[in-house]
């Protein structure tokens, strides 16, 4: 098993977990990059999460960290609605390996869904 990780918008009550990956996997994928698209001071018409967070104070917690459910309870899964939009910015601007990546993850998501 092992401890997974997430990304906690502290300010606007908003988390990304995605899938929930361990700390390694984070450092060797691609969705690390998810954490700059939303902090980027950016302003790009037809994204609304790109920037999405700019500004806010923002943790990454591990759900074995004892204050975890203190910093989860409350807060909205935005997860899906980012992929979706990095994947259409990825797809759009020749970032294959990105795209690969948040298309897998999507299909994920999707599969835990329904």
């Amino acid at each position: 098993m092992g401890e997974y990780w997430y990304m906690i918008n502290l300010d606007k009550m908003e988390y990304v977990a995605i899938p929930p990956m361990k700390f390694w996997e984070y450092m060797a994928n691609e969705n690390s990059k998810v954490l700059f698209w939303l902090c980027a001071k950016e302003d790009m018409v037809g994204y609304k999460t790109l920037g999405r967070w700019a500004g806010d104070r923002v943790i990454v917690i591990g759900d074995y960290d004892p204050d975890f459910e203190t910093y989860i309870e409350g807060a909205r899964d935005i997860t899906e609605e980012v992929v979706r939009e990095v994947l259409d910015y990825a797809s759009k601007n020749d970032l294959p390996d990105m795209a690969n990546f948040m298309k897998e993850t999507l299909e994920i998501i999707e599969s835990v869904r329904d």
